[in-house]
């Protein structure tokens, strides 16, 4: 009896061991996605409402009151009348208040809905989240760059690597040919005979990799 119990307990503790680390990286995952898809960010929630009501005046278009509001270092900066958003409280916040009171857009202009308030509200008593956190953006509209960005790949200036030297060097066309000779090499393998022209449009429909074809 006792040796039945201690193979099912190992059976029990084996079948854990195997899923736990399946089971509870997906938990992970799904509760990282909604929390994802909770989360109010401002390019994603708040610059379509900004882009509807409030842009042509205080964005690309305009800066009336020298006020900018296409995106949160820029709402933070201000303009004539102060910071357009107090991070924290949305009653405090002037961006809110303006729109909330019908001050704000001007004259006969579309009002925001109170979904889109409560989105605004909801948004910066959460801590005012964006992906953009830097500086203000130049007069083309564009974020200032750091020496980290810089040296993302796609910010380097392209650069021509020296083909390698391969063992089978007659058979090289071009530097392509090369590069991908090389790693073939180092498999021990090598590049198929060339096609005949009668028999590369077989070549080319059943072996689309093969070299000639």
């Amino acid at each position: 009896m006792l040796f039945r119990f201690i193979v099912f307990a190992r059976a029990i503790i084996l079948l854990w061991l195997a899923f736990a680390p399946i089971l509870f990286p997906l938990r992970a995952k799904a509760d990282d996605a909604a929390s994802r898809k909770d989360r109010i960010v401002f390019e994603n929630d708040i610059v379509p409402i900004l882009f509807a009501y409030c842009w042509s005046c205080h964005g690309a278009e305009d800066c009336k009151a020298k006020l900018d509001l296409r995106t949160l270092p820029l709402m933070l900066q201000g303009g004539k009348h102060g910071p357009a958003i107090v991070i924290g409280s949305a009653e405090k916040s002037l961006l809110f208040q303006k729109l909330k009171s019908k001050q704000m857009p001007p004259g006969g202009e579309l009002r925001p809905t109170d979904a889109h308030l409560e989105t605004i509200r909801s948004w910066i008593d959460s801590g005012a989240e964006a992906f953009y956190t830097g500086g203000p953006i130049d007069e083309d509209g564009n974020p200032p760059l750091t020496d980290e960005d810089r040296s993302w790949w796609s910010f380097r200036p392209a650069r021509r690597d020296p083909a390698p030297t391969v063992r089978a060097a007659d058979r090289v066309r071009s530097a392509i040919d090369a590069f991908v000779l090389a790693r073939l090499e180092e498999q021990n393998l090598t590049f198929n005979i060339d096609a005949d022209p009668p028999r590369l449009p077989r070549r080319d429909r059943t072996a689309p990799h093969a070299r000639g074809g």
